[in-house]
Formats: C-alpha cells, structure tokens, sequence
C-alpha cells in the first residue's frame, strides 16, 4: 500500500537553500553510457516561488533526456521566465537515503523546463507543480536552525533571565542527540499526523490572482500594519520594496561595503551566516543594476495567524532585511499593486525551525 509520508535528508546548499537530491534510475551521462552504468543523482532546490520545475539545459542535454513540450512563459521573484522546452525526467527515487530505504519509486512522470537556476550548486527548482502533488510538505531545518534561534535571542535581549534560559537552551542543545534537516512529503488525501500538527499556527497563503504563487500577510514587531509578502524558500534573504519599508517603519544603511560580483542570490546565501554587505545589486530592466540596501536595525518578523487566537501574529524571528525596488515583483500580477510588498526568504524562514507547506489548501504551519 501507498505510504502516507515519506521522509528523506533535506539538504541546505549553500547554507541557506532548502534542496532535495533526486535519483533518476534509468538515466546516464556519457561516461556511465560507456562504462554500461546507469542512475544519476543531483540536487533540486525546492522553490515556493516559482510557478514551474526547472533543470539546467546543460544537465537535460547531458543526460539526453526527451523533450515532450514547450513550457508557457512563466514566473518566478526573479523576474519573468522565458517559454522553454520541457524535459521529461520520468520515474525518480529519492536520492539522499541508502539503496534498502528508496521504497522504490517516489514520483512517476517528473517534468522540468529548461530555465536557468538562481544557484549553480543544484541542477534546477523544484516548483509549484512538484508542491501540488501532497497534501504538505515538512521542511525540517534541523540543529542548524535551532542554533540561529538561540543566537538571536542571545543578541535581542538584555534580560538577565531571559539570558539564562537562553544559555539552558543552548547547553541543552549541545546534549542533545543531533538532529538532521529532513523533508517529509505526506502523500495527498492524507490527514497530516498529530505529532506534526502540534505546536503550529495556521497562516493562510492567499495566491497571487496571475500566478498563483503564495503570499503571506507580514508585519513587524507587535502588529501593525502589514505588507504583502512572495513565500519564497528559494530566496536566501527577505526584501522590502520601498513603500514597505515606510509602511513597516524600516530605515535603511547608507551605503557600507558593497557586495562582489557574480549571483545576487549565491552572494546573499554565502553571507547569510555572516555578515551580510550593506549594499547588493540585482540585474533589473534592460539589465540596468537595482540597489538593495540592508536595513540597518534587526527587524522582529511576524506572519498573521488564520486562527481565532487572541495574539493573532506569529512571530518566525529577527534579521536584517534588504530594501530596494524588486524586479520580479512586476512579473507576479498584483503584488507589486499592493501598499507595500515584500519577499519572505529563508533568512526569517529558516528560524522557524520547521514548517508546512500545503499548497492544495493554501496554508502554512508555522510552530507557535
């Protein structure tokens, strides 16, 4: 019988993108076709902001693999995708857990467009119609996002108790057992298991009217005003566009180091566990740079909870947020119409600890 969950390592490539390896069985690259090998194995980040699966055109052309369509034009908080072949990847395993453990086949009739990648440590995204095939998708971040937990409260509190149930935390943290970042896809009609469900609060996602891509409602510090905000695992770092920024009361820096070159999306994640560069440029029209500045206080993120509770906010944790004029929000229909937008990355996502993704019913768990 079908399971109804199955759990695999979650991988966090370059330390801020929530990746899953995938294992295609039957395929090859050139040299396993000459030494009568098969069965690849390669990383796909998993993308809640984007509308279509993607796999680099240097992977599907190495791998010979059959093009069976033409993907429409799409989206994605990058900006617009262009219409591109698609690649059928056919039956795939999962590709992080022992040969005994893959329970043979995990999806049937994978497809990808051949669209570039915002990391070239994976081989493309894994996007809304891979999330639409379960009923939630857990994303365990695992010691790591605990640590970083731990290391804002010790940094946002002057409290001398408050201080030492941080200390207790971080002690009980080093005693305890390790535990991994997982992935957990419950299988679709399945009611998610209680031990998953509790502790959490129910944000609702409204989809974009164009896209469909979700959004969350975001605010700062205590309630508010709150802004429209891209859920976007496949950004390493949340941005503000400028009339969020006023709406939520961020200022920014002036200016201060400026980031090097190459990806604006691998530069971010390479900082992200360090100190990010004031100042990061993005390609915006006509490949003109766009300025994003980083805020220059922490800021108390929170989501507005879908319950009836009385604290109506949840709070996912602090961080430094970038501001400047977002490219791919002109892309994505009305958010950019909104008294403010914003893109929720990993860097506020990540604090969680973990959480749910249900894309069939347009609801995210978050724990309280």
């Amino acid at each position: 019988a079908p399971r109804a969950a199955l759990r695999a390592p979650l991988r966090l490539v370059g330390g801020a993108y929530p990746s899953l390896a995938l294992r295609l069985p039957d395929a090859a690259t050139a040299k396993q076709r000459a030494r009568g090998e098969l069965g690849v194995t390669f990383d796909l980040v998993l993308d809640t902001a984007s509308s279509v699966n993607t796999l680099s055109a240097q992977v599907a052309s190495e791998l010979g693999l059959e093009v069976v369509g033409e993907q429409p034009a799409g989206v994605s908080a990058a900006g617009a995708l262009p219409s591109a072949p698609i690649y059928l990847l056919g039956d795939v395993q999962l590709g992080d857990v022992p040969k005994e453990e893959r329970q043979g086949t995990f999806m049937t009739g994978l497809q990808a467009a051949s669209l570039p990648v915002a990391t070239p440590a994976s081989a493309g995204v894994l996007g809304a119609p891979f999330f639409a095939c379960f009923e939630g998708v857990e994303m365990d971040f695992g010691d790591a996002a605990t640590a970083i937990g731990v290391q804002q409260a010790a940094s946002n509190t002057n409290s001398t108790a408050a201080n030492a149930n941080v200390s207790a935390t971080a002690a009980a943290l080093v005693d305890a057992p390790p535990r991994p970042a997982a992935v957990t896809f419950y299988a679709p009609g399945a009611e998610l298991p209680e031990d998953a469900v509790a502790g959490t609060r129910r944000v609702a996602l409204q989809p974009l009217p164009e896209s469909a891509l979700p959004t969350v409602e975001l605010a700062v510090g205590g309630g508010g005003p709150t802004v429209t905000a891209l859920l976007d695992t496949g950004s390493p770092v949340t941005i503000l566009n400028q009339r969020a920024a006023e709406v939520l009361g961020i200022s920014v820096s002036s200016g201060g180091e400026q980031a090097g070159g190459g990806n604006f999306l691998s530069r971010a994640a390479a900082r992200m566990r360090a100190d990010p560069a004031d100042t990061l440029y993005i390609a915006g029209a006509n490949g003109q740079p766009v300025t994003l500045r980083r805020s220059v206080e922490e800021a108390t993120l929170e989501l507005m909870a879908a319950d009836s509770d009385a604290d109506g906010t949840v709070r996912l944790g602090s961080t430094k947020v970038y501001v400047g004029e977002i490219p791919g929000l002109a892309a994505l229909g009305d958010l950019d119409k909104a008294d403010g937008a914003a893109i929720l990355g990993m860097d506020a996502l990540r604090q969680c600890g973990r959480l749910i993704y249900c894309a069939r019913t347009n609801e995210l768990l978050v724990p309280c």
